[in-house]
């Protein structure tokens, strides 16, 4: 969906057509500056890998999806990394997270468990508290961030110029 910055009222249809962002990226159509800000959540657990955002949301698509390759395709991955995640979740928890089976008349698939959809709903319900809490910081970083940008930055020759590096 596109949204408008402050500087931009509304976007054209052609505009709209031409480019769709992902979900959460949320931008003016007529600068591609960022109107929104989100919060992401990575737990890292002591001796094993970080769980966040991108692991949970494979989970999320293998049951939408019933399968390892539907939810790895989904997120333009690999079978074989969306299968690596997988196998980090489950050394992280101890225990499977997805239950497959094998093709056969029915064509086999992948499902959570009752361990995967507990820790994607606390997982969720981490982030959902997590945001609630900085919402108002958020809605502040997000002010300052539009700060100080000129009336027309639909125009690349209106842009902030970026600073020169000094030689090194």
């Amino acid at each position: 969906m596109w949204y408008s910055c402050k500087y931009h009222v509304a976007a054209t249809a052609s505009k709209q057509a031409a480019h769709v962002p992902k979900p959460w990226t949320k931008r003016c159509a007529a600068c591609n500056i960022g109107v929104m800000t989100r919060l992401s959540i990575r737990i890292d657990f002591e001796g094993a890998e970080a769980f966040g955002p991108g692991k949970v949301r494979l989970l999320e698509l293998i049951d939408e999806q019933g399968s390892i390759r539907g939810a790895a395709a989904a997120m333009s991955m690999s079978y074989r990394h969306a299968w690596l995640l997988l196998q980090a979740v489950e050394d992280t928890f101890g225990a499977p997270v997805i239950a497959t089976a094998t093709g056969g008349a029915k064509g086999g698939g992948a499902k959570l468990t009752e361990l995967g959809r507990t820790v994607v709903a606390r997982y969720r319900a981490i982030e959902a508290q997590a945001a609630h809490a900085a919402a108002g910081e958020l809605t502040e970083l997000t002010k300052a961030a539009l700060i100080g940008a000129p009336e027309e930055l639909g125009k690349k020759e209106d842009r902030p110029k970026k600073k020169e590096r000094a030689p090194r």
